[in-house]
């Protein structure tokens, strides 16, 4: 399936976990891939998330975000539940970043993104993982 022009995703991942880890990150991109972002607004043109999956204890990295006005991009860093990632299995394991996906969107509104549905978003994004049994 073709990747989205403007909805980006990698990964910061536990080397042990790359096995779980890698195809939950890619079976989400492809999912997604559909999604275009002007259909929720003229705020963003680009999406790049970016999931941490790391041991609790690693310090250098932490949970950002970065929205650059000019261009439109936001650019998110996320930590996903790093015990529960590695207690789960391959489907948990892509539900529990899915998750961390989603929680995300509901934080843009605390970020400001301006000129953005990101209720549709939301609810669009999340009627994608339900309807591929993801969450």
């Amino acid at each position: 399936m073709e990747k989205s022009p403007n909805l980006g995703f990698s990964l910061v991942a536990w080397h042990e976990l790359s096995y779980k880890c890698s195809p939950a990150s890619r079976k989400i991109e492809d999912l997604l891939s559909p999604i275009l972002l002007q259909k929720y607004g003229q705020g963003l043109n680009e999406i790049f998330f970016v999931h941490i999956i790391v041991q609790p204890d690693t310090t250098h990295h932490q949970n950002r975000r970065r929205y650059e006005k000019k261009d439109k991009i936001l650019y998110i860093s996320w930590r996903v539940d790093y015990e529960k990632f590695v207690e789960a299995d391959s489907k948990t394991a892509t539900r529990l970043m899915a998750t961390t996906y989603l929680e995300c969107i509901l934080l843009f509104k605390k970020w400001r993104i301006p000129n953005f549905d990101y209720l549709a978003f939301y609810n669009d994004v999340q009627q994608v993982f339900e309807e591929n049994q993801i969450l």
